[in-house]
């Protein structure tokens, strides 16, 4: 087997101070993600321990989502049942930022550069993120199908750390059923539900309403599906549609 540790490069030495403060608050917040070991820090990288496996499949949904369910639900119990969703949150040695604000501005950003038409999208989308920024928090972390590394054992292994932020419970399920769907095709309206319900059931054993509706859901892949386009023409997403202009830069 590579034993050759895995470098992650980033552009400037504020961006690895980031993902290396994400990569530590999650190791203690969310063990269960089953991170990899951190061998290396410098100046604008990071080395990773080499992880075998393969990326996540449909078929992978209710492990994966009682695995984020899980999670979700144990920050909370731990650390982020104070935590407000229009605020940043603070600890001793990180800060997590708002749920809110940065998605605000990343659909103005996403209208200025053409990828919402200019039918009232913006403020349609603007409204239905007011809509869920309530309730329990719990954090996003980009779960898309690449971000995970399912083992031979069975395991799931999580990778990438460069975004985290707060978010609304069910919102990191909803962004692995979207690039789900955008790299293998449409799920069918079974494996939603099945994969709400193995969240939800994993969420909900840390405290009441720590839970995602349906219509929340929805919700949530709207905002998915716009706050995604500058990243539709990857080649690992083979059923998104083409953007119209280049991408422009922020994480959904």
């Amino acid at each position: 087997m590579n034993q050759v540790p895995f470098t992650k490069q980033y552009r400037t030495k504020a961006e690895r101070q980031t993902a290396e403060r994400n990569y530590y608050w999650l190791w203690k917040k969310a063990p269960e993600l089953g991170l990899p070991l951190l061998l290396k820090v410098s100046n604008t990288s990071l080395d990773f321990e080499p992880l075998p496996g393969r990326h996540a499949h449909p078929s992978d949904l209710p492990q994966l989502a009682a695995l984020l369910g899980g999670v979700h639900g144990r920050a909370w119990a731990v650390e982020l049942r104070g935590a407000r969703l229009d605020q940043p949150w603070r600890t001793a040695d990180s800060r997590i930022p708002d749920y809110l604000q940065t998605r605000q501005e990343a659909l103005h950003r996403r209208a200025e550069s053409g990828y919402l038409p200019p039918d009232g999208s913006l403020l349609r989308l603007l409204r239905t993120l007011e809509t869920t920024a309530t309730g329990p928090a719990a954090f996003y972390k980009d779960s898309n199908p690449r971000n995970f590394l399912l083992t031979t054992a069975g395991e799931v292994r999580t990778v990438d750390f460069d975004d985290l932020t707060l978010a609304p419970f069910g919102y990191d399920l909803a962004k692995l059923l979207h690039t789900l769907a955008l790299a293998h095709g449409r799920l069918s309206p079974a494996r939603l539900h099945t994969a709400r319900d193995a969240y939800n059931a994993a969420a909900s054993r840390y405290g009441p309403g720590l839970t995602v509706s349906e219509d929340a859901l929805v919700a949530h892949l709207q905002l998915h599906q716009a706050l995604t386009a500058p990243y539709h023409d990857r080649p690992h997403y083979p059923y998104a549609p083409r953007p119209a202009q280049p991408a422009s830069g922020s994480t959904p």
